[in-house]
C-alpha cells in the first residue's frame, strides 16, 4: 500500500520528502497541512509533463494535477 509506504517514510524524514520515480524525482505531501500549504500558492503548484505524470494524473484535469489558469479557475 503506497499511502502506508508514504506515512512510513514521513516518520522518519516528515511530511514532506522526496522520492525518486523512474528517472524523475517526486516531492511527497504527506499531511494535510503540508498539501494546503503547497496548493494554496501558485508558484508551487506547477506540474511536470512528464509521460508518468500524465498516466497517474489521468490527462491533468484534477485540482492536484492542473497548474497555471486551469488550477486557479478549479480552486475557486
Amino acid at each position: 500500500n503506497l499511502g502506508e509506504s508514504f506515512k512510513t517514510i514521513a516518520k522518519s524524514y516528515g511530511d514532506i520528502f522526496s522520492i525518486r520515480v523512474g528517472t524523475e524525482m517526486a516531492v511527497v505531501l504527506n499531511s494535510y497541512e503540508a498539501i494546503k500549504a503547497a496548493f494554496s500558492k501558485a508558484e508551487l503548484c506547477a506540474r511536470p509533463n512528464t509521460f508518468m505524470f500524465r498516466f497517474f494524473s489521468q490527462g491533468e484535469n484534477g485540482i492536484a494535477s492542473t497548474s497555471g489558469e486551469k488550477w486557479e479557475v478549479q480552486r475557486k
